[in-house]
């Protein structure tokens, strides 16, 4: 539920199963849209200790939630090469410093 997600909990079976199944060869030349999978998704569920749970399929943000298939199943903007999910300072060689700012040659 989400309040569980909240709490920072995270289905390790399920996001190594689903790792798995990203593809290798995507690039900043992948368009849009094209299939993130290298085949169908998995079944939406885990079983650890003989419990079966279904995966929420969704992602929560800090104030916001988004929900669907094409999150996991088409690939997405965010996916690309130098993009970075979160609120840190990225310099181009990748070292991750602090919060709020980007240094970079030819970005004032």
């Amino acid at each position: 539920n989400m309040f569980e997600q909240g709490a920072g909990e995270l289905n390790i079976e399920g996001a190594v199963r689903l790792a798995k199944l990203v593809r290798s060869d995507l690039s900043s030349s992948t368009p849009l849209g094209a299939p993130l999978l290298t085949s169908s998704t998995p079944t939406p569920e885990t079983t650890i200790a003989g419990q079966t749970f279904k995966w929420s399929q969704g992602v929560l943000f800090q104030y916001d939630w988004a929900k669907g298939s094409d999150l996991i199943t088409k690939y997405q903007a965010i996916c690309d090469l130098g993009v970075l999910l979160g609120d840190g300072v990225l310099l181009t060689d990748g070292v991750l410093l602090g919060d709020t700012t980007m240094l970079s040659s030819g970005v004032h």
